[in-house]
């Protein structure tokens, strides 16, 4: 084989994933609302419905401990800065919010149990496991960690300040409720 039919079959190899590449950075905002709006998909013998998950996951927000998720009634549980940060990066807000309820959560199980907890879902679910907290807490936990997730694939310009400000608000209250479960 000469050079030149080794480059030829070389850039027959290589052109395919370089263009793929290229299409999704060229694409991404698009693919991202498409992919935000996904409600099923299938691939040959494997099917997915997200339609009832995202339904399930906002009634249960919704209707679970902490009130409703995206009605505000106040901002009591924010943190000063975090208007301020708000207006900055509505991302950094949703992201301060859950940093400061996976610490509250690994502090309340510390505190309970004597253990160490490095992963706050497991916080969560040695709390409600010893009733510490109410029944449904670790599967508020993960459908808001979902919340936050989806948030997290924003760009800044595109989550709206205020949706970064009701989520912290609703994060933040319900991590007020552990501690005061874990102080009774």
């Amino acid at each position: 084989m000469d050079n030149l039919s080794f480059i030829a079959i070389l850039v027959g190899h290589v052109a395919w994933p370089i263009s793929l590449i290229v299409t999704v950075l060229f694409l991404r905002k698009p693919l991202i609302g498409v992919l935000a709006s996904l409600k099923r998909l299938k691939v040959k013998e494997v099917e997915m419905d997200f339609s009832e998950a995202i339904k399930s996951i906002q009634r249960d927000v919704a209707s679970g401990p902490g009130g409703g998720a995206w009605a505000v009634t106040s901002t009591k549980d924010l943190k000063p800065n975090m208007e301020w940060l708000a207006n900055k990066s509505p991302l950094g807000v949703v992201l301060q919010a859950w940093d400061s309820f996976e610490s509250t959560v690994i502090n309340c199980a510390e505190q309970a149990s004597g253990l160490e907890f490095v992963n706050a879902g497991i916080a969560v679910e040695w709390l409600e496991k010893n009733e510490k907290i109410k029944s449904g807490y670790i599967n508020l936990y993960y459908r808001l960690m979902a919340i936050k997730t989806r948030f997290s694939n924003f760009e800044n310009e595109d989550l709206p300040k205020e949706r970064a400000l009701e989520y912290s608000d609703t994060v933040l209250s319900i991590a007020r409720e552990i501690q005061e479960a874990c102080r009774a």
